[in-house]
């Protein structure tokens, strides 16, 4: 996976740029990394990705809440066109009265 013939100190370097990406984008706390045990390394990545899952997925309880946000989002937007489809829909039954239903 590495590339050929790259000298250590580029390839260190290289590490160095992905951790602190990942330590400022997903709040990884290893700034204390030589104190740290490999259990704790990888308890400090789960931990910090998790935070990110939590925070930007949409968990399975919450669909229900998004498809009634989309719904509402959708119909208000919409509203013009709903209104001129109930129009016409009425018109066409023989309805001219104000009310939509």
């Amino acid at each position: 996976m590495g590339e050929a013939g790259l000298p250590q100190s580029v390839l260190v370097e290289k590490q160095r740029v992905v951790i602190d990406e990942l330590k400022g984008k997903l709040n990884l706390k290893v700034d204390d990394m030589d104190r740290l045990t490999f259990d704790d390394l990888r308890w400090q990545v789960d931990s910090a990705i998790d935070q990110v899952r939590k925070k930007y997925l949409i968990p399975k309880w919450d669909l229900p809440q998004v498809g009634i946000s989309y719904f509402i989002r959708f119909s208000i937007q919409n509203q013009d066109r709903i209104v001129n489809s109930v129009s016409l829909y009425r018109a066409s039954m023989g309805s001219s009265n104000g009310n939509l239903i």
